[in-house]
């Protein structure tokens, strides 16, 4: 089939939005004093007190910081000459030379990244000299770069430093993202995995190999049609068995902030209303996640069923099991019911980790993914059908209005789908500008209706309609998590994970990302390994990352694919169907950057944050591995394609099993 030429306002669009985006992101790291983005000199680097990495969470009172203090001897001739010494610090500082204050930074002349000169020729004495740097932060760790100029013998922060934090005095360390959490070397690596549970695999991969020799013969070497064929009683049936053998012993307050969403459902329970945004960590969240909970923990209650834990879990469960089914829908959708794609899609839908794991805890992640799957499949059916019905669109006005109910991710997937419909209204059905009007006029109206009235609430009652727990418990006092700050090596290496996947959200931004979509990598919010829980199989985790790397590669060439498809695809509605999953996907890892960069925590950055990418995910997956599928039929490599298959056999085996316990 001929592939269609891009338009330039289509390539236009896209460069600009990958160059604007990029341009905000740099320009927020290194212009907004609020994110701790530190840059190294390489001549005086940024130095600090060697806490370990171990993520716990630090809470300064902002009247009260502790003084972190860092010390520096040194000699000088009786020479008259210039000197000058050049200081930053992270955030508030004073400069004592000899027992003398010589300058302070209090953040008022400007940025805490700017560089700050004073001359000292004339309090330098002949001989020893002592300087103390004293710096407070109440949202990281103090930190200080500093040099001295016009000496004979060079003085500017390095190893050679001293620093004192709660009297307890170390050789300072410069500071970056080599140092990984010590609980990550408790944790099994992929070898150890291996060596632990090599008679499981070795079991499920003979398994496997069988599973797709025997279904390849039972076919004459047409495996699809069967596996399309049990593929969604496969995917039912194991979620099932996920919810009652695992899921329903988990402790409600096992999970990712778990205690608070908790704490949100019970105030439901206790007081019949909703509670304010600032009334706990988690109060400001949109309601429909805990209204639904607390609807069925009443509901037990009322027809005295006992104190199960399955009300808790049943939300998450149903919304997760219906991401996945949607996932599977939309590859219909795009692909068709009998296409490799298709298959591909439905089995990466089934055993996506993050979505797995996320849907046995109490969090309104999984509902929030289910809506903006629902969201995005309405869309792609709206881009590919000649004109919409008035019926169409309010099953997507009413989706939207459920999703930003749930969430507030959802407000970027809509915001990317209503601006791809506009686009399709006006260049594609060509409607008069009155008719684009009425049917956003109505949409909107309609989201606000049924959304709106949530956060007008919220600028009533806190004077902002997004309020964040950013800066909870109060205006008293600031939290932050070490490190506490970012350098640019933290969003552009990657490798750890492949060698210590668990907590290695504390290492780098893609690590991180890669641990928590291909497993429970940040141990369900726990920040020790002796605090995890054990309803995992920990090892079998472990060897599930190594059995990712193939999905992973698999996934990047089905982005490539859709790239392609986004630009040359001779459909028109395709074309705008794949340029909305590649835009919203641009979007969602987007905003988890963003907030992983307001949020001075380096385990901020979680796949999970944007589950609502579960539909690109397992869409993106399905075109790499139908693609890699067609190259090696073409080349009549039938050993290689039982190979791929028996590998994702066993992939999604391993996963499964990791979740059983």
């Amino acid at each position: 089939m001929p592939s269609h030429p891009p338009s330039r306002l289509h390539v236009a669009g896209a460069v600009a939005l990958l160059l604007l985006s990029t341009g905000v992101f740099i320009g927020r790291c290194n212009l907004d004093p609020r994110i701790p983005f530190l840059v190294q000199d390489d001549e005086t680097p940024w130095i600090g007190y060697p806490s370990p990495p171990s993520g716990l969470m630090g809470l300064a009172l902002r009247d009260d910081l502790p003084i972190t203090t860092f010390r520096r001897d040194f000699g000088a001739s009786g020479d008259k000459r210039p000197i000058t010494l050049r200081f930053r610090a992270f955030r508030l500082a004073e400069l004592r030379l000899n027992d003398e204050v010589v300058a302070r930074s209090d953040g008022a002349s400007g940025h805490w990244r700017n560089w700050q000169s004073i001359a000292i020729g004339d309090r330098i004495r002949s001989g020893a000299n002592t300087l103390r740097v004293s710096v407070r932060n109440a949202t990281g760790p103090p930190l200080l770069a500093l040099r001295i100029e016009g000496l004979a013998e060079a003085v500017h922060t390095d190893t050679t430093w001293w620093v004192t934090e709660q009297e307890h005095e170390k050789a300072a360390i410069i500071v970056g993202t080599d140092r990984i959490n010590p609980s990550t070397f408790v944790l099994p690596t992929p070898l150890e995995g291996l060596a632990a549970r090599g008679l499981t695999l070795a079991l499920v991969v003979l398994l496997a190999f069988a599973a797709v020799v025997g279904i390849g013969q039972l076919d004459e070497g047409r495996r699809g049609p069967t596996l399309r064929a049990i593929l969604p009683f496969a995917l039912l049936g194991c979620w099932i068995v996920l919810f009652f053998a695992t899921w329903v012993e988990i402790p409600i307050l096992v999970g990712f902030d778990a205690k608070h969403h908790v704490a949100y459902v019970n105030h439901l329970l206790e007081h019949g209303s909703l509670p304010r945004g600032d009334d706990g960590w988690s109060m400001f969240h949109p309601p429909i996640y805990y209204v639904s909970t607390a609807a069925l923990v009443g509901l037990q209650d009322a027809l005295g069923l006992g104190r199960g834990l399955w009300p808790w879990k049943l939300v998450g469960f149903l919304a997760g099991l219906a991401n996945a089914v949607l996932c599977w829908r939309l590859g219909r959708v795009l692909f068709g019911a009998a296409s490799r794609e298709t298959m591909f899609v439905a089995v990466m839908a089934a055993v996506l980790p993050m979505n797995l794991y996320i849907s046995a805890y109490v969090t309104n992640e999984s509902l929030h993914a289910a809506f903006a799957a629902a969201i995005l499949l309405s869309t792609c059916r709206l881009l590919l059908c000649d004109r919409p019905g008035k019926g169409a669109l309010l099953v997507w006005g009413l989706l939207v209005a459920l999703g930003v109910l749930t969430k507030y991710t959802a407000w970027i997937v809509s915001g990317v789908a209503g601006f791809f419909l506009l686009v399709r209204w006006v260049r594609v059905e060509r409607v008069t500008t009155s008719q684009a009007a009425l049917r956003v006029g109505g949409l909107v109206a309609l989201v606000l209706v049924g959304a709106g009235w949530f956060y007008v609430r919220h600028t009533i009652q806190l004077g902002q309609p997004f309020p964040l727990n950013v800066d909870l418990p109060g205006e008293t006092a600031q939290w932050w998590s070490p490190p506490g700050y970012y350098t640019p090596a933290f969003f552009w290496r990657f490798g750890s994970v492949l060698s210590h996947p668990f907590l290695a959200g504390y290492h780098t931004a893609w690590d991180s990302f890669y641990a928590t979509l291909w497993g429970d990598g940040q141990l369900a919010g726990q920040v020790f390994a002796r605090a995890r829980h054990s309803f995992w199989n920990y090892p079998l985790l472990a060897v599930g990352y190594a059995l990712a790397v193939p999905a992973t590669l698999l996934l990047l060439l089905g982005v490539a694919r859709a790239f392609r498809l986004a630009f040359r695809d001779p459909d028109g509605g395709r074309r705008a169907a794949f340029s909305l999953l590649l835009t919203v996907s641009w979007a969602l890892v987007g905003s988890v950057l963003f907030l992983t960069l307001r949020q001075q925590d380096y385990g901020q950055m979680k796949a999970f944050y944007a589950l609502a990418i579960t539909a690109p995910v397992t869409v993106f997956f399905g075109l790499g591995a139908a693609a890699a599928d067609r190259w090696l039929e073409a080349r009549s490599l039938g050993w290689a394609r039982t190979l791929l298959m028996a590998w994702l056999a066993s992939f999604a085996a391993v996963v499964l099993l990791s979740y059983l316990g």
